[in-house]
């Protein structure tokens, strides 16, 4: 099971950054903030939350605790930019005009802050010796029912326009890559929130994350499938994108309504 965790966390942290950079470039270019937001959110879940969680067991083993508690604060402050650049992402992209989506946006940062900060001091008020993940258990756990609720959030918006756009589409009025995009994102955030909801319910059964087969093999299928979605939507390839359009145009002739 351990040789699964590590090729998802090598699939996820290459992934992130790559198609981070690639969108934090394009905003950069064109200012655009829905695009600055995800590639913000990839690339610092990437890089930091998950990069430096993979090094965090190591460094705690070789180095200082000093080092030890510096790794894991970046790790989930890292993990904060993600939820920060996914809830801005899916406010901007989906709910800008409405009250109720900068009321969900801010509630939503505002927990992200609180969990941040409860996680870091606890690692600043357990011992020399004994920091780990554990030293902030019960904010660890808050952190991932918030990460749940964005994930939920992003599903439903973007699966809400999916079904708003196909219709479109069979009028022939929607270019069928977008609605091909927000499909697979929408898939992708239900099925990260639906492992992550699951993670919950284990923990809470005492079942332990990283060396239970349970737990373990849902990180590992999320970090696999992820990735995947976060390409297909943001960065896919050109066989891709015409394998899309194929198949939308192969619908539309056969009178069967708009595939995707």
């Amino acid at each position: 099971m351990q040789w699964l965790l590590l090729v998802s966390n090598v699939v996820t942290i290459s992934a992130g950054t790559i198609l981070g950079t690639v969108l934090l470039l394009r905003a950069r270019r064109r200012w655009d903030l829905p695009t600055f937001a995800i590639g913000f959110g990839l690339f610092t879940f990437a890089v930091f939350a998950r990069g430096l969680a993979v090094v965090a067991p190591a460094v705690g083993e070789h180095f200082a605790p000093e080092v030890q508690r510096a790794v894991l604060t970046g790790s989930t402050l890292g993990s904060g930019g993600g939820l920060v650049g996914l809830g801005l992402f899916t406010w901007r992209v989906y709910r800008a005009r409405s009250r109720a989506g900068l009321v969900g946006f801010v509630v939503t940062m505002a927990l992200t802050v609180v969990t941040r900060a409860g996680i870091i001091a606890g690692f600043y008020a357990t011992p020399d010796g004994q920091v780990s993940w554990a030293s902030s258990a019960a904010w660890g756990g808050v952190s991932v029912m918030l990460w749940t609720a964005l994930w939920l959030w992003a599903a439903v918006e973007s699966l809400r326009y999916f079904v708003l756009v196909r219709r479109r589409l069979r009028l022939g009025l929607a270019d069928p890559v977008v609605v091909n995009r927000f499909l697979v994102w929408g898939l992708g955030c239900g099925l990260s929130g639906l492992i992550s909801g699951i993670l919950i319910l284990t923990t809470m059964a005492g079942l332990p994350v990283y060396t239970h087969p349970l737990p373990a093999l849902l990180l590992a299928v999320s970090g696999v499938v992820s990735p995947i979605t976060w390409t297909l939507t943001f960065l896919p390839p050109a066989a891709y994108l015409r394998f899309v359009r194929r198949r939308a145009q192969s619908a539309a002739q056969s009178g069967g309504g708009a595939a995707t």
